[in-house]
């Protein structure tokens, strides 16, 4: 049985900031990671408590049709945690994201399964 090993997207409790994107691909023989033109496109980012849950159970969705740079394949998550309910968003809490790419055609690709992990909301004195 295979160990599944996800990217851990750190993040802080009852932060809301935004989380930038960069969709990339290698074309032909290249080792240059090319952007993927976004014009057009809809990501969806979604997280679950499991895998296995419904997009329609995510405790957190965002659908972004209007990006940062489209045709250099940057975009942006409005990261939110300091959303009902907190309880969902709580220290040492970890989800599940999920980023989906549809792109003009309708070609629907997984971009990438991670942990989302929620650490202590940092505090600095100003």
């Amino acid at each position: 049985m295979a160990l599944t090993r996800y990217k851990t997207l750190n993040v802080f409790a009852a932060e809301n900031r935004p989380l930038n994107l960069a969709f990339t691909n290698r074309s032909g023989d290249s080792r240059t990671p090319v952007a993927i033109d976004l014009t057009g496109s809809t990501v969806y980012f979604t997280a679950k408590v499991a895998l296995s849950d419904l997009d329609a159970d995510a405790v957190f969705t965002e659908v972004i049709t209007a990006h940062t740079d489209a045709a250099g394949g940057l975009t942006v998550i409005d990261l939110d945690l300091s959303g009902e309910p907190l309880a969902t968003f709580s220290v040492g809490r970890e989800l599940f994201a999920e980023v989906v790419l549809k792109d003009s055609s309708g070609n629907i690709t997984n971009q990438g399964v991670y942990k989302l992990k929620i650490n202590p909301a940092v505090r600095r004195a100003f």
